[in-house]
């Protein structure tokens, strides 16, 4: 930036343009000499926005219906004014066109799938449509049309309704009625409606496959390059709001994509339904400004900070994000999060408690950023420094910040709080002498060869602002051996030569949001955002006359090979002059490199709009190794996206630029956040079969050309991650090896019509992989090598290595008691943590879960085909039952209990009894139901309460 603001500094700047609110922390301001050198290329932003009238279409459901006379919801879309509308399909009722009634549907919203009576009622565990709506957190349970009347000869329609404030749709089925009018034979002469066919309902899935940008006014939604949403900030009493500018990572995403977290100003906390990409409530968790966030399974962590004010007292939070935690909510004198309701411990605030090293004034500035890696433990790396980040001049260097890296695993919960400071969970990273001096951004390099790696920027490490950060791990997860800190130069000139001597000056001056990516050769390459200032410059600062004939500006630099012996800087792009970046983003298939393009304000001239600059990063790290510093030789280099053709200088690879500001407008434009959606889809799902079409049962197996078996709703199913990742993934994943393979135990949930097994106390059921066992398939085999839940190290080390899960289907035990099949449904487990070098990677997975085909001449209640009875045999490992001696084994039990509730067991005229719980420990209730059956089996007519409850079938097969 050329020249003063009038010579009046910040007053003068303050009177004119009140730019002291806007731009914290500076002490001088400078005018902006406009001499751009065409480094990109301008763009429109293209918009799918009509005046503000944006529809979204939703991917098409899965159309749930028993059969082909009943109703079924076939789209999904999400209007611009609020409304969801729902297509639906095979309206008419079979026989009534010789006979007209009169048609409507009933629509409801719930986080779990309703019981419809014949009357028309919705019923769940708690709750009946009798009654009000109820809410928890951000889950309802609503009727929210009642009998929309159809056309009588209507075979499709569109029905759109409201959808209540401050709920997620992305957390909900939808279930449609059919309701016909009809003569009530209790009253002559009157109607009543009554149900009609079985009722529709499908499950909203979060939308994947956009990028995220915001300003301080509004997030921005880009799909395919294009700009499909604007959504105002609001406070948490749902007041408009402003973002701050103060952060560093803004946006995260839950485990299964359905919830987006963008941080607010003043400790508020957005949260987006990412199926209808509307803004679905605000929390707040405090009053400071938060810098960062980041996820690991149920638990959003959250940095307070600011690169301003050094008032101290600054925490580090995590929030309970998972909808449906009950329990009695202790948040160890913290404060629950405004909103939350009843017993639901959803976005409860735990602090979390660190050593007095890095707490209080000892961090005076607070925690400017946290990093998430994934492996057979959960690790949190955060920055800390010790004095401002803000941009100012002549600053004193001062000694080093603080880094610290927290193991999650071994952080121990006390009294509604997590303790870091546990033995184990805390490692301070040293940094030497006069480095390290402000650390602020730092992003996950993932984890090789047991080592956990870091890159991290130090924002008044002038020119050696980007530095790699390892620490080594034990098998089991625990840190192993004192962290290692390596500064890279980036001085922009080959040794023995100064940087000043060229046209462009190369050096990265102030280093700020930090990526590592891998390219298609295979070589390892860091990027690095240059936030670049002319007045921080030795030429500006000796007023060098030359200084005009000098580019300077903000760019991207390449180093090459970050964690290797030698890393190399290769050099970087072509200085923007007057612009600098601060925030990088590479897209999730690693073809697009995304960087902000900020330009400062001024009083005699205008810059050019602020925006978002795209580079095609294949041709950039190519033009990089091509054109390196050490390859041209030069004391005169040029940009790596330069090149000296027939005498003249061009340039070979140009980025493409987005103007989202006005630049007369100060801070216009602006980007504070960007992210990508980081669920990648399956590329293709094929259903097979459960079983053959064979007279013997046997295990499901699925065909060599098709990917995902199904399995049956009788079964405890065995489900090899690794394997399903393999062929569903198969760009990602078909040739991995198993060592390449990690799985985090935290950082696994099931959306769907089945759940996680689990022992008693809530931890994963896992076992080692076995090379004779399929993808998934019935848990039928008597032994699985190592089985045993993740509670202890041993377990997680387990479930990383062998991705080996265990699932209870979800069953309808009402349908089934009244002689009716269950209705198929999809199932989605969503995984992170896979590719230990896409940490910020998760994967979705997709199974079904299937009932046997009941025959069109069954006659009998109950009778199956004998080639599939919705089930499987299986092998106990010991005897099930209530004797001491009695093994009990967890799978053991899950399986009988499955069982049992499949067959209608639970309830019954004998007293004590209750329904089946499928969780591993057999209650009183439990085992009246297994005397039940082994009386039952053995042809017994009378229920004999004395009889020992053990079920050993022969050779130990039940």
């Amino acid at each position: 930036m050329a020249g003063n603001l009038a010579n009046s500094g910040l007053a003068g700047a303050g009177a004119a343009s009140d730019l002291i609110g806007n731009i914290a922390g500076l002490s001088d301001l400078y005018a902006i000499h406009l001499d751009f050198g065409g480094a990109y290329q301008l763009l429109p932003v293209q918009k799918d926005l009509s005046n503000g009238d944006l529809t979204l279409s939703i991917e098409a459901p899965t159309a749930v219906a028993s059969d082909a006379s009943s109703p079924r919801i076939t789209g999904i879309e999400s209007l611009a004014s609020g409304k969801l509308r729902l297509t639906v399909d095979r309206l008419q009722a079979p026989g009534t066109a010789t006979l007209p009634q009169a048609t409507a549907l009933r629509v409801w919203m719930s986080p779990e799938a309703l019981r419809i009576d014949e009357n028309g009622r919705a019923t769940a565990p708690h709750w009946d449509d009798d009654g009000s709506a109820r809410r928890d957190g951000m889950r309802v349970w609503q009727r929210l049309l009642d009998l929309q009347p159809l056309a009588a000869d209507a075979g499709s329609a569109r029905v759109e309704f409201d959808l209540p404030q401050q709920v997620a749709a992305g957390l909900h089925v939808f279930t449609v009625q059919r309701m016909l009018q009809t003569l009530d034979p209790n009253d002559p002469g009157k109607t009543r409606w009554v149900a009609n066919g079985e009722a529709a309902s499908t499950r909203l899935e979060g939308q994947s496959g956009f990028r995220v940008v915001t300003d301080e006014q509004r997030i921005r939604i880009f799909k395919d390059s294009l700009l499909v949403k604007e959504i105002d900030y609001q406070d948490a009493q749902g007041k408009p709001a402003s973002a701050g500018s103060s952060h560093t990572d803004q946006i995260a995403f839950s485990l299964d994509n359905r919830l987006m977290f963008v941080a607010g100003a003043h400790g508020d906390i957005q949260v987006l339904d990412t199926a209808t990409l509307q803004l679905a409530r605000s929390f707040q968790v405090g009053t400071a400004n938060i810098s960062s966030l980041a996820v690991s399974g149920q638990w959003l962590y959250v940095a307070e900070g600011s690169p301003y004010d050094a008032s101290g007292g600054y925490r580090l939070l995590r929030v309970n994000i998972d909808e449906a935690a009950t329990g009695d909510g202790d948040d160890g004198g913290v404060g629950r999060a405004t909103g939350a309701a009843g017993n639901n411990r959803f976005l409860t605030v735990q602090q979390i408690d660190l050593p007095a090293e890095v707490s209080g004034q000892n961090a005076p500035y607070g925690y400017l950023d946290l990093a998430m890696t994934l492996g057979v433990h959960s690790y949190l790396a955060v920055t800390a420094s010790q004095q401002s980040t803000g941009v100012a001049s002549g600053r004193a260097a001062a000694a080093g910040g603080k880094v610290f890296l927290l193991d999650l695993d071994a952080a121990k919960e006390t009294g509604g709080r997590l303790n870091a400071a546990a033995a184990g969970a805390f490692l301070p990273v040293s940094f030497p002498d006069r480095q390290g001096k402000a650390p602020q951004f730092i992003a996950s390099a993932g984890i090789q060869d047991q080592t956990l790696r870091y890159v991290l920027s130090d924002a008044l490490d002038q020119n050696a602002g980007f530095a790699t950060l390892s620490v080594g791990l034990t098998a089991d997860g625990h840190f192993q051996g004192t962290p290692i800190f390596r500064q890279v130069p980036m001085l922009g000139a080959l040794p023995g030569t100064s940087r000043i001597d060229g046209q462009y000056q190369l050096n990265i001056q102030r280093a700020q949001s930090p990526a590592v990516v891998t390219a298609q050769n295979g070589s390892e390459y860091a990027l690095v955002a240059d936030y670049f200032f002319d007045f921080l410059d030795p030429l500006y600062a000796n007023d060098d006359p030359r200084r005009g004939a000098r580019q300077m500006g903000g760019k991207i630099g390449i180093i090459k090979d970050p964690f290797g012996a030698r890393p190399e800087y290769l050099g970087a792009t072509s200085p923007i002059i007057d612009a600098n970046f601060s925030r990088l983003l590479v897209s999730g298939d690693g073809k697009v490199l995304w960087a902000d393009i900020r330009y400062w304000p001024t009083l005699d001239e205008s810059p050019p709009a602020s925006g978002l600059l795209m580079w095609d990063l294949g041709k950039l790290i190519e033009a990089a190794e091509k054109n390196s510093l050490a390859r041209q030789a030069s004391p005169r280099p040029l940009p790596i996206d330069r090149e000296r053709v027939g005498g003249n200088v061009i340039q070979v690879v140009t980025p493409s630029k987005y103007d989202l500001g006005n630049g007369q407008r100060i801070t216009s434009g602006w980007v504070i956040g960007m992210a990508e959606c980081p669920l990648e889809k399956p590329t293709a799902v094929d259903f097979t079969a459960p079983v053959d079409d064979g007279q013997v049962v046997r295990p499901i197996e699925p065909d060599t050309d098709q990917t995902v078996p199904e399995f049956n709703y009788g079964d405890i199913a065995r489900v090899d991650l690794f394997a399903l990742l393999r062929k569903q993934h198969p760009a990602s994943f078909a040739n991995a090896r198993d060592a390449d393979l990690s799985l985090n135990w935290s950082n696994i949930e099931v959306s769907g019509d089945a759940s996680l097994v689990k022992d008693g106390q809530g931890f994963v059921l896992t076992a080692e992989r076995e090379d004779a066992l399929r993808s998934v398939e019935a848990a039928v085999r008597r032994d699985y090598r190592a089985l045993q839940s993740v509670g202890s190290d041993a377990g997680k080390k387990t479930l990383s290595s062998s991705g080996i899960v265990f699932l209870a289907p979800t069953l309808d035990v009402t349908r089934l008691r009244t002689g009716k099949t269950i209705d198929a449904h999809e199932i989605s487990i969503f995984v992170s943590g896979v590719d230990q070098n896409r940490p910020e990677q998760r994967l979705e997975l997709k199974l079904r879960v299937v009932d046997y085909s009941r025959a069109a001449d069954t006659v009998f209640f109950g009778d199956r085909p004998l080639n599939n009875p919705g089930y499987h045999p299986f092998t106990l490992a010991g005897s099930v039952g209530g004797d001491t001696a009695n093994a009990n084994q967890l799978l053991d039990v899950l399986r009988v209990e499955q069982r049992l509730k499949y067959l209608g067991y639970g309830l019954s005229a004998i007293a004590g009894n209750n329904e089946v719980t499928v969780n591993g420990v057999l209650d009183s209730g439990e085992l009246i139901a297994l005397r039940q059956f082994d009386q039952i089996v053995q042809n017994k007519s009378d229920y004999q309460d004395s009889i020992s409850e053990t079920i050993v079938g022969r050779n130990g097969t039940a």
